[in-house]
């Protein structure tokens, strides 16, 4: 069809998801140096029009505060001509690596995430 297969944007969202958790420090060694999993329990995506095969896109990705133990990531995947692509979000959970179980109250880690961002660290 010449087009952009529908399940590569899960591989644009973690790029970008990735990148904005790195500039927050959140990053997956620290996730392991803490004892923390972040699977992703939720993968919206919604479809406007296709990206052709080799067509160049830009990802816009913003994490959305929450003090909630969990990341919540919106994106905009813009075509080559600045029309919409595709938006859509993910929301990763914070589980204790050890036990498997949830965090009730974010891990240490998002916690100092969240004084940050509250300072305005990432505006």
């Amino acid at each position: 069809m010449a087009v952009m297969w529908h399940g590569y944007y899960a591989v644009l969202f973690e790029e970008v998801s990735t990148e904005l958790r790195r500039l927050c420090g959140l990053t997956y060694e620290k996730f392991y140096e803490c004892s923390i999993h972040a699977p992703v329990v939720q993968f919206h995506v919604d479809y406007f029009q296709p990206l052709m095969l080799d067509e160049v896109c830009t990802v816009i990705g913003k994490m959305i505060f929450t003090e909630a133990s969990r990341i919540n990531v919106e994106y905009q995947v813009i075509k080559e001509d600045g029309s919409l692509a595709a938006s859509g979000f993910t929301v990763q959970m914070f589980v204790d690596a050890k036990n498997k179980l949830p965090f009730i109250v974010g891990p240490d880690l998002w916690q100092t995430c969240i004084e940050r961002w509250i300072n305005g660290e990432f505006n």
